[in-house]
């Protein structure tokens, strides 16, 4: 049985934090990346090697990340962009 995960990553202009919970709610683990195209590859890999991404949520997207794309053509997964809300 393949588990399912979700996944969430907070991409920072320094670093990419992530976190993997399975469908229990139990946190796999927490990992922090490069922020550039081969610390968000290897934050990828990461995740997937904890069960099949069901869903990912991703805060901050730069433009050098197409989560959607890899995501998607890796995983089938769902790829939810979260902004953060405006601060004064």
């Amino acid at each position: 049985m393949v588990r399912m995960i979700v996944g969430g990553a907070d991409t920072d202009a320094d670093t990419h934090v992530a976190a993997a919970i399975d469908a229990n709610g139990a946190v796999l683990g927490i990992e922090s990346f490069p922020a550039d195209r081969g610390g968000f590859e290897a934050l990828l890999g990461w995740l997937m090697s904890h069960g099949k991404i069901w869903l990912c949520l991703l805060s901050n997207i730069h433009s050098h990340l197409e989560p959607e794309e890899e995501l998607s053509a890796d995983q089938s997964a769902h790829v939810a962009p979260m902004r953060a809300p405006y601060r004064r």
